[in-house]
């Protein structure tokens, strides 16, 4: 076991020991209970509306929908970033043993969960969830990062979560990122981010739609998840703001400088396109 704990800090964290080391002697019956089961991932870059969706689908009949409901994700988030087979370590030995205890536990039939978190898990969540069901989340760049500035992303000191990724040393962006910005990091976070889901799941929906039309709510998520929400409980969530950002100097992606909306477009242009925003 020794072999699995020695590089990273959720591999040296007690709860993932003693999980490891459990789920080494029940994967088959693991696996053959989950099969079984409704599972989904609703996976995003994060300040697109997570946590909204999981209040509205954990109301669907026999559903659990949680957001970001294992902190220990975010400490396993920046070597699944550096290394598939440490994602694949992680989803094998901890993440679908503590699914499967809490499915068993309560004996829920649907269980999904809505996360920025386990964005570099996706392969490996394919592979050990075969049946589950991978959305890609996806909000107008422009408005995820004037968001992210807003919250000091990329300039708070010690941010060991998610937001302190940093281009591999192949990315193009890699020897620019000592002389890039806040802004242009933020843009770069998010590009980076849904490129990279882009490839692993073809499952796209914009957060802009689910939330402006039933219909495309109904057919994006409800139907492709199996969950019966219905338009009543939608239109009750939908008037009722979740998880707003806290007022800040960033004005509005309209009143962006023209050096801003040159350095997101730089950036962003190719996802914005590939995405349908543009």
């Amino acid at each position: 076991m020794s072999k699995y704990f020695r590089d990273d800090k959720p591999y040296l964290h007690k709860d993932f020991v003693i999980t490891a080391y459990k789920s080494l002697f029940c994967n088959d019956r693991i696996d053959d209970f989950l099969q079984k089961k409704n599972v989904f991932f609703i996976l995003s870059s994060g300040r697109c509306g997570t946590v909204f969706l999981a209040d509205l689908l954990n109301q669907a009949d026999g559903a659990t929908v949680l957001h970001e409901p294992v902190g220990l994700d975010i400490m396993a988030l920046k070597g699944a970033y550096d290394s598939p087979a440490k994602a694949l370590r992680y989803v094998r030995l901890y993440r679908k043993k503590k699914i499967f205890e809490l499915v068993k536990r309560f004996s829920i039939n649907t269980y999904g969960e809505t996360t920025p978190t386990l964005i570099y898990h996706a392969q490996a969540l394919q592979q050990c969830f075969p049946n589950c069901k991978i959305i890609h989340l996806v909000r107008d760049g422009r408005d995820v990062v004037r968001s992210w500035v807003n919250r000091d992303v990329y300039l708070k000191e010690n941010d060991w979560s998610y937001r302190s990724l940093k281009p591999h040393a192949t990315d193009k962006y890699y020897k620019e990122w000592p002389n890039m910005d806040q802004f242009e990091k933020c843009c770069w976070f998010w590009a980076e981010h849904n490129l990279w889901l882009l490839k692993v799941t073809t499952r796209i929906v914009r957060f802009e739609e689910v939330i402006t039309d039933y219909i495309q709510f109904r057919r994006g998520i409800e139907e492709p998840l199996r969950l019966e929400i219905g338009e009543e409980r939608w239109r009750a969530a939908v008037n009722k703001p979740k998880n707003a950002s806290a007022q800040s100097l960033m004005p509005h992606w309209s009143a962006w400088s023209v050096l801003q909306t040159r350095s997101f477009d730089k950036i962003c242009e190719p996802v914005m396109k590939a995405l349908g925003y543009y």
